[in-house]
């Protein structure tokens, strides 16, 4: 494996709990071992807390330099699979 290269991809999706996204945002923040690239996205809360909660996220992701974090707010929720396919991409 590449120096540096990413060994463990995470992908948390909100819907109207971002307590619950930042707290599992912050526990994997702490993995060690590994270099984590996680993925946090809104599904579509529409409850006004979106940009609070990227806000939270990049300031988490800022704290460190061993994992990347990327945030990603969908205008609708679609549901876990069909929205996770355009952003993750097909196996």
């Amino acid at each position: 494996m590449a120096e540096g290269a990413f060994q463990v991809g995470a992908l948390l999706l909100n819907w109207r709990q971002p307590e619950l996204t930042l707290q599992c945002l912050a526990d994997l923040l702490l993995v060690d071992g590994v270099r984590l690239q996680v993925l946090v996205i809104d599904n579509g809360s529409a409850d006004g807390r979106t940009e609070a909660l990227r806000t939270a996220v990049l300031q988490q992701a800022a704290g460190q330099q061993r994992h990347r974090v990327d945030f990603v707010a969908l205008e609708h929720n679609l549901g876990f699979a069909t929205k996770a396919r355009p952003v993750v991409g097909d196996p």
